[in-house]
């Protein structure tokens, strides 16, 4: 019986700094993948629906806040398998995030509406399949 969907929980850390002001975090993302392709899964061209879960913190001089996003996507993509074992994947597509637009830290205020709403999920991987 051929294969034609597969599972997958991708997880990120990210940090960034300048002069005062950094940015650090994670996120978690589960998504279920529908296999197009004649080839059994994990190979070929899918389909994935995607939701997310992202945790920040904001620092700024002394002042620090958290910022939290929930969202989710739909995105599509193309996976190879090199000597049975490495993968190569490549995909794109829509995605939404919501939170709060603003994080309070003791009296100052961050607004990070940049970072909810509409935007494209788009990425290169490479992998260990087993």
């Amino acid at each position: 019986m051929k294969s034609d969907a597969s599972f997958q929980l991708g997880f990120f850390y990210t940090g960034y700094s300048i002069n005062s002001t950094s940015f650090s975090g994670f996120g978690l993302t589960p998504e279920y993948r529908f296999y197009l392709s004649d080839t059994e899964a994990l190979q070929g061209v899918y389909v994935a629906p995607f939701v997310r879960y992202q945790s920040f913190t904001l620092t700024d001089g002394g002042n620090k806040g958290p910022l939290s996003l929930i969202g989710g996507g739909l995105i599509l993509g193309k996976q190879w398998i090199f000597k049975e074992k490495f993968a190569l994947d490549m995909f794109h597509g829509p995605s939404y995030s919501s939170g709060s637009t603003t994080v309070n830290s003791g009296s100052n205020t961050f607004d990070t509406g940049s970072f909810g709403g509409f935007s494209v999920r788009a990425g290169i991987c490479f992998g260990y399949a087993f």
